[in-house]
């Protein structure tokens, strides 16, 4: 979606140049010249340069939130506070539509709304309705209201994302920064909280000895240097996974036999964000109207033929093709 837009708003004059020659272009087909003239029109409105502007903004920073989170080197911690500072930046954009409206004028090089251009409809009032006048938004104020402020539904949805993230964070965020705690009452008392919280979520993997397995384990890291230095994050590994392989190279796992089921299930989490989804149906593209008559057999051979094309396209099917031509050649000189 970043790169469509964002490509949409860059070359933005060029897209209307070629629209324009294509829809003046009397080489081409008519409904290839309608088309062209209508996309012009449409990119032609204030309203659509406006979000333009806005969404290649909005996106940008969802496009590079996006990356940053699947780098497998970032923390949890770190994941909870680029998704905060995105909601926030989301939500700060929605009072820059003064900007937004400006950068759009440029865009599309004129200030009028598309309603402007409309008559007024005057409504018959009814007896009863009273003599006052009724309330008219401007074209400005009406696009700004209606479509503009929707951005609400986006920060709404991304609270919501926000919402999952911080609820993880809060039973295992504390093992992003476990091998840097300092042996102290105060840093104690905090892994045995947050240990009496991750038992209390997992009753059925985690025992109660969770606890003084961690507490164990912050003493062998602030008695030896070596060890601390040893899970601190590098560039390719985060805290976590250093950890979880520092217990296997040293035969640890029976000793710290909770702590290693804690590692396994955070390191077993989708904690990335996910990628947009098609917004298309493959199964449309393989049932079409041409086939419309197909059994559920060839429909569900072509699907698995369709899902696993890259395999399919490693196949050499030219004895396959052979043995049929031959036995169609058979049956036609058969008759």
């Amino acid at each position: 979606m970043y790169e469509a837009v964002s490509a949409l708003y860059k070359g933005f004059t060029p897209i209307c140049t070629t629209l324009e020659t294509l829809s003046s272009d009397m080489e081409q087909e008519a409904d290839c010249q309608n088309q062209a003239q209508s996309i012009l029109k449409k990119l032609g409105e204030l309203e659509s340069a406006i979000l333009v502007v806005f969404w290649s903004t909005i996106f940008e920073w969802y496009h590079k939130t996006s990356l940053s989170l699947q780098d497998p080197t970032v923390c949890l911690n770190v994941m909870v506070s680029l998704l905060e500072s995105l909601a926030d930046f989301v939500q700060t954009q929605r009072t820059k539509f003064d900007h937004f409206e400006s950068q759009g004028i440029k865009v599309c090089g004129h200030n009028k709304y598309k309603a402007e251009e409309k008559r007024v409809h005057i409504r018959n009032r009814r007896y009863d309705e009273g003599s006052a006048e009724e309330a008219r938004f401007s074209p400005r104020d009406r696009f700004r209201t209606e479509v503009f402020l929707v951005v609400d539904k986006m920060t709404s949805a991304l609270q919501q994302r926000l919402e999952a993230y911080k609820e993880v964070n809060s039973k295992f965020g504390f093992l992003s920064n476990f091998a840097s705690f300092p042996h102290s009452h105060s840093e104690v008392s905090t892994i045995k909280s947050s240990a009496e919280n991750l038992v209390a979520s997992y009753p059925d993997d985690l025992e109660a000895s969770l606890e003084s397995e961690l507490v164990h384990m912050s003493s062998l890291f602030a008695s030896s240097p070596d060890l601390q230095a040893s899970t601190c994050p590098n560039k390719s590994k985060s805290t976590e996974l250093k950890m979880y392989q520092f217990l296997h190279e040293h035969n640890l796992v029976e000793t710290f036999h909770n702590t290693g089921i804690t590692l396994r299930i955070y390191l077993s989490m989708m904690v990335s964000n996910s990628g947009g989804e098609r917004s298309f149906s493959k199964l449309k593209l393989i049932k079409n109207e041409q086939r419309n008559s197909m059994g559920q057999e060839r429909l569900s051979n072509l699907s698995v033929m369709n899902i696993e094309s890259e395999l399919l396209r490693t196949i050499d099917f030219s004895d396959i093709i052979d043995d049929i031509s031959r036995q169609k050649s058979r049956k036609k000189s058969l008759k």
